[in-house]
Order: C-alpha cells, then sequence, then structure tokens
C-alpha cells in the first residue's frame, strides 16, 4: 500500500528507494511545490500506489522514476492500473513519467513554468506546415525529398538533386536545419531503436551517447552520383536549450527506457542536450500505430485546443471505447506484460485468450493501449499555435451548483456541421456519479473527469449547435 501525504488534484508518485536518494527527492519536492501535490510513497511493484491514488483521484499524476526502474513492464502496468482507480473502464488520471539520465535532468525537465506555443518543427514524416511558422521534413514519402519553411514564411522543396551541399545525405541535413530552425516541436518515424532513429529510406540516423546528440551521416555518393551506402563517422549536435516536445510517433521502442537502454538513450540525450520537456512514444516494436499516429492526429486537427499530454490521453479514451463497443473480448484481455514481451508473444496469448488476430483494429487497439507512454510533466501547457486554425465552433462548460452543462456553438451552422472531429472536455474538478440531464449525443463518453463527444457536426446537425447536462458531486467530502 502506498503512504499518502499532503492533498490537492495533482499527485506525485514515487518508490520508497527513489524517494530516498536526496538528489531525486528534490525532484520530488519541487513537483509538489509546483503543484500543490500530494505525495504517494510505495514498495516494490507501481500497482503498490494503486489505493492511495484511488482514495484521492487526482486529475494529474507524475511518477518520478530512475532509469533502472522502468521498462515496458512498468509502462504496461501502470496503464492498467490508472485504468481501474475506479469502476468505469476508463484513465482516470492524466499521467506522465518523470525521468533522466540523473536526478538534475529530470529536475530540469519539471522546471518550466511558462507555457509553451510549438511553433517551429522539425520532422521526419509528413507535418501539416501551415500550422508553424518555420519547418524541415525529411521525406518519407519520396526518398531523398525534403521541405523547407524560412524565417521568412516561404515555402520550399527538393530532392537529392536540388541539395548540391549535402549529397543526399539526410542526417547532417536534418542537423543542420534543427540547429537552424531551433524547433519547439520534433516528430519522427521510420526506423527506431532506445538509443536513435533512422533517417528515412536508411539516409543517416540520429543517436544518443551518453546524454549528448550525434548523427552517423550518410557516407560520400558513388561515382555516379547516387546516395553513399553505410554509415559514417559518428558527428556530435550542438547542444540547445530552448522547450521542446518530441513526438516519434512512428518509431519503434524510442519510449522504451530500462537499466540496459538508458545510457545512450535517445529520448533521455535529447532531454540532457536539446530541451526536450515532454515526448510520446512506443515502448515497444510498432506495427499498427494508433496509440502514436492517433496522438499527432488528434493535436493537429484541433490546434491550441488541447496540450500534448491531453491529446494523448483523449486518444487512449478513445482506443479504450472503440474496444469497449466493438471488440469486448479484446478489451477485456488483460495480457501480463512484462520487460521480455514481445510483438509475437502477445499476439499468441492474445489469440489464445479469443481476440481475432485476422481483425486488424481488434489486435492492434488491444496492443497499442498499453504500451505507448508520456514522459515529463503531464499538467506542462505544450501545444501548437491556436492563431494558425479557425476554429469551426467553441465550447463553454459551466457550472450552477450540482449542475454541469457544457454547450457547443459553431462559428457558423454549416462550419460545426461539417466538422466532424471530437469535442474533448476534461474537467476542473472530480465530478462524482454524473447523472445526464436529457440525453447526450450518440457516443458520448461521460465519466468523471472528462467528457468526448465524437463527432461534433453529427451532434450538432443543422442546428450549429447542442449541449450536455449532468448532475454531478464535486466537494471531496462527498466521497467520504
Amino acid at each position: 500500500m502506498g503512504a499518502l501525504a499532503g492533498g490537492g488534484d495533482y499527485a506525485v508518485v514515487v518508490s520508497k528507494q527513489t524517494n530516498a536518494d536526496p538528489a531525486w527527492h528534490k525532484v520530488v519536492e519541487a513537483l509538489v511545490a509546483k503543484h500543490q501535490g500530494t505525495v504517494v510513497v510505495f514498495e516494490g511493484d507501481i500497482a503498490g500506489a494503486s489505493e492511495a491514488l484511488s482514495a484521492q483521484m487526482p486529475l494529474y499524476t507524475a511518477i518520478v522514476a530512475r532509469p533502472e526502474e522502468l521498462g515496458r513492464g512498468f509502462v504496461a502496468k501502470t496503464h492498467r492500473m490508472m485504468r481501474k482507480l475506479d469502476a468505469d473502464p476508463y484513465t482516470d488520471t492524466l499521467w506522465g513519467i518523470v525521468t533522466g539520465l540523473s536526478a538534475d535532468d529530470a529536475l530540469k525537465m519539471v522546471s518550466d513554468d511558462k507555457p509553451l506555443v510549438m511553433k517551429r518543427v522539425v520532422s521526419t514524416t509528413g507535418v501539416n506546415g501551415g500550422l508553424f511558422e518555420q519547418g524541415f521534413t525529411v521525406s518519407d514519402g519520396s526518398e531523398g525529398s525534403w521541405w523547407h519553411k524560412g524565417a521568412d514564411g516561404k515555402d520550399t522543396s527538393g530532392g537529392t538533386t536540388d541539395d548540391a551541399e549535402r549529397k543526399g545525405d539526410r542526417a547532417a541535413l536534418f542537423a543542420q536545419r534543427f540547429g537552424e530552425i531551433m524547433p519547439d516541436l520534433i516528430v519522427s518515424s521510420s526506423h527506431g531503436f532506445e538509443n536513435g532513429i533512422e533517417m528515412p529510406w536508411g539516409h543517416g540516423m540520429l543517436i544518443g551517447r551518453g546524454g549528448e546528440l550525434a548523427i552517423l551521416p550518410q557516407n560520400p555518393p558513388g561515382k555516379d552520383g547516387a546516395p553513399g551506402k553505410g554509415l559514417g563517422k559518428q558527428v556530435k549536435v550542438a547542444a540547445s536549450e530552448n522547450p521542446k516536445v518530441f513526438l516519434p510517433v512512428g518509431n519503434c521502442l524510442v519510449g522504451h527506457i530500462d537499466a540496459k537502454h538508458s545510457k545512450d538513450s535517445l529520448i533521455l540525450a535529447l532531454q540532457r542536450s536539446a530541451g526536450v520537456r515532454q515526448m510520446v512514444g512506443y515502448s515497444i516494436e510498432t506495427w499498427f500505430g494508433r496509440g502514436g499516429w492517433g496522438t499527432l492526429g488528434l493535436l493537429q486537427s484541433q490546434p491550441g485546443a488541447m496540450t500534448v499530454a491531453e491529446a494523448w490521453f483523449f486518444n487512449q479514451q478513445q482506443m479504450v471505447e472503440e474496444l469497449r463497443t466493438k471488440y469486448p473480448k479484446a478489451a477485456e484481455f488483460d495480457y501480463k506484460w512484462s520487460d521480455k514481451s514481445s510483438v509475437e508473444s502477445f499476439m499468441r496469448a492474445a489469440q489464445k485468450a479469443g481476440v481475432r488476430g485476422d481483425v486488424k483494429d481488434e489486435m492492434g487497439l488491444a496492443f497499442d493501449r498499453d504500451v505507448v507512454v508520456l514522459y515529463g510533466d503531464p499538467a506542462y501547457d505544450a501545444r501548437l499555435d491556436g492563431e494558425k486554425w479557425k476554429a469551426p465552433f467553441e465550447w463553454e462548460l459551466k457550472k450552477a451548483n450540482a449542475m454541469w452543462t457544457l454547450t457547443v456553438k459553431g462559428s457558423d451552422a454549416k462550419a460545426l456541421e461539417a466538422f466532424h472531429g471530437p469535442v474533448c472536455v476534461r474537467f476542473p474538478l472530480r465530478c462524482v456519479d454524473p447523472v445526464v440531464v436529457g440525453t447526450l449525443p450518440e457516443g458520448t463518453i461521460l465519466t468523471d473527469n472528462f467528457l468526448i463527444v465524437p463527432d461534433a457536426g453529427r451532434a450538432a446537425g443543422a442546428t450549429g449547435a447542442f449541449r450536455v447536462a449532468f448532475i454531478a458531486k464535486q466537494d471531496r467530502e462527498d466521497l467520504k
């Protein structure tokens, strides 16, 4: 059983051993001071924190952990635990893991008080360039191609033959643009592993080495001008301090931190040497992709409307709901994850339990819901620039005594009717036992900590507006 001290809507979970380390205890203290948080100390398995968290039901939970305490088993067990703090099947608190190569790195990760508006991007996969003031992409769809938006806002693009300086070496070009643009957001796809990511089409690599960033550039081109084969000598990437978010949404394993891989971990190097404050990634090989690409898709579909952490959280809940409503057998499958678990071992166990391997969404959703992890302070306010998006609607959540009312209105009736994305709202207070007044729009998820209307346009129809009302207890005294 975890020991609980303090109060509030923010919990800091830490093992007894880590909390006893003076350097790591400073990280705990910093989060408590920043968010007026509660400390939950557990012994042994992370499940030891469950009882104290169930009693508090915080809106946010930060887990402070040394790298050697982590692993894919830890990530999966935490996902399961956070869905079981109460009786509903959804995640009961927005949680993230705070770690680092050292306690000082972890402390730096949670030290920012200012919100981050992400206006500059570098990526190895397609992003919506219109959402950014500056950007650079190495294409994973067309070999050798790239896109660049300079400080003047002018878009340029090209391929290997349009880049005489770099001769097709995409890792070197990526590092160059990384230093020039000083991005707020890094997005990546293609092959990945704990210690690095491969540039699309195998043209070089970005790696972590003892807390520093380096590239392994592609070898020089051959006599015929074709891209060089193999990797050249390691080249250090200059450190940068501006706060960033890293989303390796299409990479295998980049989100996997454990004792074996922590020294040269890419994300821990980005944290120490490149100012990364938050990251969402896979703790295992990715093959289905909803956990990663769904997070990026939701974030880009409504710029400024939600933080990175909220996009990850809401995407998780949508996966849980799709499993619950379409694939109930898969939703109930309780795989015993460990650090030795693999894609193959998961699929064998799932099929033995009746999950259909020939139905991709069924197997994929069951897999992805427990393997994509958020690193960083879950309350960190990092979001895209809302000025880059003309929102087709606005929403307002009002409370009058025990009655809560969400009102959604379109900028005009046609604009909202044509928008088929979700309206996602996290409540500022825990709404205990919500009781619906009237009817809910089709497919709405209403819990004690959030609400999702999956299709705003369908809910509004030709009227251009809709309302959700419910009665709930709010005060913590009501829980006693």
